[in-house]
């Protein structure tokens, strides 16, 4: 089986957490529910949300003694800014992944460069390595003044990025992908939309909000096909 495991940088506030997990719980919920039933498939990933965590055994500063040093080891110091890929490569060579094969969501309060050699100056809301781990930063969406809009933008880009984690759209699908970004992406009113910047991202919500829906039908049918299908290592 292949749970969800999720962390959080010391810096991100108890409110942001609370939202990305409950988001997290929401999705697996209506997606694996059973309704007949009222109960959850066994066919859903477990959700294993860790926060901040260290090893006390591990010596502070040695690899993998806990979540700042994720950060600390991607952190680019002239840019004060996390290295997305370099966070990502140290998330899929954890000896975690290796000897229990999970999805990890990593929340952060600091911002986050996509390609710091080429785009330094342009930050990103999130970065994914399908099937293993994604990375969000909660920085841009801090600059959305109102409460609930700025948790309705968190609820989308964790939806966003969790489903890319899943691989939606699924490779080979053709109706409503947009494939000329590194990622496919849907077309149809759903979170798996691209959304450049966090005026988007809070544009898009509000539209996927007025009409209902956080993923659309086919990308909901996508996320259930792949989630279900890591859990028999079938991806």
């Amino acid at each position: 089986m292949k749970p969800i495991s999720i962390m959080w940088s010391e810096g991100v506030t108890e409110e942001e957490a609370a939202q990305a997990v409950f988001t997290v719980h929401q999705i697996i919920n209506s997606l694996f529910r059973v309704r007949k039933h009222k109960r959850i498939t066994p066919l859903a990933p477990a959700i294993r949300p860790f926060g901040t965590w260290v090893i006390p055994a591990v010596p502070r500063g040695a690899p993998y003694w806990g979540t700042q040093w994720y950060i600390d080891r991607s952190l680019d110091p002239e840019l004060n800014r996390v290295r997305g890929p370099d966070f990502l490569r140290l998330v899929t060579l954890e000896p975690w992944q290796i000897h229990d094969p999970h999805f990890d969501l990593a929340i952060l309060d600091l911002e986050l460069v996509a390609d710091p050699d080429d785009a330094p100056e342009t930050p990103a809301l999130g970065l994914t390595e399908p099937g293993t781990a994604t990375v969000i930063s909660v920085a841009p969406l801090r600059e959305i003044a109102d409460r609930e809009e700025r948790l309705l933008a968190l609820r989308r880009l964790v939806a966003h990025h969790l489903g890319h984690l899943a691989r939606v759209p699924r490779p080979g699908r053709t109706e409503n992908v947009d494939l000329t970004d590194a990622e496919p992406h849907c077309t149809a009113i759903c979170a798996m939309r691209h959304a450049a910047n966090v005026f988007e991202l809070l544009r898009y919500a509000r539209e996927e909000r007025e009409a209902g829906v956080l993923y659309c039908p086919a990308c909901e049918h996508d996320m259930r096909v792949q989630l279900a299908s890591a859990q028999f290592n079938l991806n």
